[in-house]
Parts: structure tokens; C-alpha cells; sequence
């Protein structure tokens, strides 16, 4: 009786590994049969679907990663293993311009699809996939070639350096509703103080520095610097230029630490909507300090007080 079921038990081993070998022979057939689609039909990769969130509670001012997601699926028939670069490009509301760099995530195919979930610094409005050839395994590559010449590959998808992108992909639109609401509203009035609008000596030094710096009259703004500061047009054109003033207003004034050369420092506090020469951070609202020094009996801006946080 023993013998019998020894038999049994062997033969019910026997028989679930032919199961799990001819189950695992299938597996490998499809996927080496997955794997040289391409080499019959046109490379493709696409977007299936996207799922945008912004939780930043209609904060579109941009610069920052925090409370943005997109959730990117898409199909391919490039083979198991292929790296895809999803690039994405940001729209800016503050500024409203679109089209900008903004973030990009590496995937990896498998059976045909690919998913990633990216945090963009600003509203996405479009999406674009890469394949590069320094990304790919040595597998994937055997299959399509080192710059894609084993497989058929449509023009439009073409780079033209194919030794570093071998594929390219259409770019989808998104977001467009989004978009459209905003890019669709009153244009922002951005209000600079004037001099006149102010009563106290060093505060309206202060706006007459700002109005040199938003005309870009570095000469001029360097008759408003402090003296002994020793500025120059030249040195100020370096600092100020690589920033646009849009608006200026004084929030208040106090006086600051006794300096030991006796004269008197008078810290003024101002808001003021900036944009930088990195259109990645559109227009931003900074609160700012200047430190406006009174030697003799002029007051002079210290130039690089305003500096601080200025590009951040």
C-alpha cells in the first residue's frame, strides 16, 4: 500500500512540474513574441491616459512641486525592459506662458505598458516620451539596434542625432480646459508706488531706486545708492537686470541697529511681484528689505540689502 502511494505522490509531482514548466514555456513564448512586435509593425509609444491633481487650492503661482501630480499610463510596442523618458512641459500661470521645461520621470516597459506618477512644478500642458539609446540594456538594444535600424520607425519620431535619441514621440496636449480658464482672464495691473506717494525721506529714496531699476536707468540708480556703498552702473546692471520689477509697495519702516559710524540705518519693509530670467518660476510676490542709510545729510539705498532673497 505504502509503495502505491509513494507512487502516486510521485507522479502528482511529476506531473504539476510538466504543469509549471509548460505554464512558464507559454510565459517565455508570449513575451519573446511581444518582444519582436516591433520588428513587424511601426514603433509606437503613446499616452493612454492621464490623471491630473493639483491641491494647492487654485495657488497657480507655480515654483514649487508641492500639492501637483500627474499620473501618466501609456502602451508601447518597444520591448520588455525598454527605458521611456516622460518628459513634461509646465504652463505658468503667473506669467502665462506655456510650453516650459518642467520635470521628467524614467519607466520601464513591461508587456507593453508603462505607468509613472510625476509632481510638476506648474500646470502640465503637454507630454512628450524619449527613448535614449545610452538608457537602453544591451537585450533591448539586440532587438531594435544601437540607433533603432533593425526596426521601422516613423519620421515624425525621428531625431535627428538617432545615436542618442533613438525614438520620439508625438506630444499630447493636456490640461487644455484648465488652460483655458485661466489664460482667459483679465489680464493682472501691477501698481508701482511712486516717490510722491510717500511722505518719509527714506522711503521715497527707496521708490526712487525702484523706479531707476524698473526703466533699467543704472546710471541713475546709482545716484540713489548709499556713498560710501562705492556702487557703480555697471555692478548694478549685474545685480538687477536678471530680475524684472512689475509692482512696488511699501508695507512700513522702523529704525535699525546703531551703526559705529554714527549714521542712521532705516530698515523699510516692501512687497513687490518680480520676474526673473528663469521663466520656470514665473511671476512671484516676494516681501523684501532694503537698509536705507542716511550719511550726512542724504539718504542713500544699500543696494545689496535688496539682494536678499531677491532670487530665490
Amino acid at each position: 500500500m505504502k509503495k502505491i502511494i509513494y507512487i502516486l505522490t510521485a507522479c502528482g509531482l511529476f506531473c504539476s512540474c510538466s504543469n509549471n514548466n509548460q505554464t512558464a514555456t507559454q510565459q517565455t513564448t508570449a513575451t519573446q513574441a511581444d518582444n519582436q512586435k516591433i520588428l513587424t509593425e511601426t514603433a509606437f509609444v503613446k499616452l493612454d491616459n492621464y490623471e491630473y491633481q493639483d491641491n494647492t487650492g487654485g495657488d497657480y503661482s507655480g515654483g514649487s512641486k508641492d500639492g501637483r501630480t500627474i499620473k501618466v499610463t501609456g502602451s508601447t510596442n518597444f520591448p520588455n525592459g525598454t527605458a521611456i523618458e516622460i518628459q513634461t512641459t509646465g504652463f505658468i500661470a503667473s506669467s502665462k506662458k506655456g510650453g516650459m521645461s518642467d520635470t521628467y520621470e524614467e519607466v520601464k516597459v513591461q508587456d507593453g505598458k508603462f505607468s509613472a506618477t510625476l509632481k510638476p512644478w506648474n500646470i502640465t500642458d503637454q507630454i512628450e516620451f524619449r527613448i535614449f539609446a545610452d538608457k537602453q540594456s544591451p537585450e533591448v538594444l539586440d532587438i531594435i539596434g544601437k540607433t533603432g535600424e533593425k526596426i521601422k520607425i516613423d519620421p515624425a519620431n525621428k531625431d535627428d542625432f538617432p545615436e542618442i535619441v533613438i525614438f520620439q514621440s508625438d506630444d499630447y496636449k493636456v490640461n487644455e480646459d484648465i488652460i483655458a480658464k485661466i489664460s482667459g482672464g483679465k489680464p493682472t495691473v501691477y501698481k508701482l508706488q511712486k516717490p510722491s506717494e510717500l511722505t518719509k525721506p527714506y522711503e521715497k529714496k527707496l521708490a526712487e531706486f525702484v523706479k531707476c531699476w524698473k526703466e533699467k536707468d543704472w546710471n541713475s540708480m546709482a545716484k540713489h545708492c548709499q556713498t560710501s556703498e562705492g556702487t557703480n552702473a555697471n555692478n548694478l546692471k549685474s545685480f538687477f537686470d536678471i530680475v524684472k520689477i512689475l509692482s512696488f509697495q511699501v508695507t512700513g519702516s522702523r529704525q535699525g541697529s546703531q551703526l559705529p559710524s554714527g549714521n542712521i540705518l532705516m530698515e523699510v519693509d516692501f512687497t513687490a511681484d518680480i520676474e526673473s530670467s528663469n521663466e520656470m518660476k514665473g511671476i512671484q510676490k516676494k516681501h523684501l528689505k532694503a537698509n536705507v542709510i542716511q550719511e550726512g545729510n542724504s539718504w542713500g539705498v544699500n543696494s545689496s540689502s535688496i539682494t536678499r532673497g531677491l532670487y530665490d
